[in-house]
């Protein structure tokens, strides 16, 4: 087995959806699917990375899972408003919840639940939440618990609403807010970090010549970005997948893979080390390139 590859979570929103702004062939089908897990199992990748709120991916991974019980799952909660009719019962909603997720992945308990509105962990009904996902873990639907958050302000938030053992959070080449103080706070406390938006949803992997709209002021940038990874001897997706493993305090990083070609590419750039690039050098300051919140709907998950 690949030590390497062990630190991958390969990301399965384009099971389900049409996601990714470097994704041209669209949602991957059930079959390409199994074939992207059975190779990344034959790799040593270890570890799956879903949502309720992906489409038809949980469903997706319910026959590859049965055949490879070696695979730890990751699944995020529907936002609360989905969850529940107004005035419904918080904690029952959640398990509720929990227990479609289950049924969809053929998998109980699920490895890691993550809350995927971070924002429900400030709302009202927090404590019911928090309630309700320790009571999940007692009822043995999930194993750990924790929480998905964009930046600084919603990881503060959100931990006062519960303890959480798993937080994932956004770190890329270009998007280094988190990867200094924040990411070394939380594993310090014992949280295992997860590294997601590694790629920037494909878009560090464009050629510059493709960049357009809102992007295409990207484009010296990212030229610069490329160049450096080929005097390097890397490319790209080797400079990000290095840069996010490098990072202290990340645990785990999370990679989607549309093909078995993508995953034995992302693998090769795990085992391949940092390199010699100058990383702090392409950090990006504008939030509407490094917050797919902030991009047209089609790009933006």
């Amino acid at each position: 087995m690949n030590g390497a590859c062990e630190r991958l979570v390969l990301g399965t929103a384009q099971f389900g959806l049409d996601y990714g702004i470097s994704n041209a062939q669209g949602r991957v089908s059930e079959a390409d699917a199994a074939i992207v897990l059975n190779r990344g199992v034959e790799l040593g990748v270890r570890w799956v990375d879903t949502a309720a709120e992906y489409g038809g991916a949980e469903s997706a991974l319910r026959a590859p899972l049965s055949r490879h019980c070696e695979l730890q799952v990751i699944s995020k909660l529907a936002p609360l408003s989905s969850l529940r009719p107004l005035g419904g019962d918080v904690i029952a909603a959640v398990h509720a919840g929990i227990r479609q997720s289950v049924a969809r992945l053929g998998r109980q308990p699920i490895d890691v639940l993550l809350v995927h509105r971070a924002a429900d962990l400030w709302s009202s009904d927090a404590d019911a939440i928090a309630e309700a996902l320790d009571g999940a873990r007692e009822l043995g639907l999930v194993r750990r618990i924790g929480f998905s958050a964009y930046d600084r302000e919603e990881i503060d938030r959100a931990v006062q609403a519960f303890r959480p053992e798993v937080v994932q959070v956004p770190a890329s080449v270009y998007d280094q807010t988190l990867t200094q103080g924040p990411i070394q706070e939380l594993a310090a406390e014992g949280v295992e970090v997860h590294a997601r938006s590694v790629y920037l949803q494909g878009l560090i992997l464009l050629e510059p010549d493709r960049l357009s709209g809102m992007f295409r002021p990207l484009a010296a940038h990212q030229d610069r970005f490329h160049s450096n990874c080929r005097a390097a001897g890397m490319t790209p997706q080797q400079a990000c997948v290095a840069f996010a493993l490098q990072v202290p305090g990340i645990a785990r990083i999370v990679v989607g893979t549309t093909t078995a070609s993508e995953v034995e590419q992302a693998c090769g750039a795990a085992e391949g080390g940092a390199g010699s690039v100058d990383w702090m050098s392409f950090g990006i300051n504008d939030t509407r390139i490094r917050d797919p919140r902030r991009w047209p709907d089609r790009a933006r998950l």
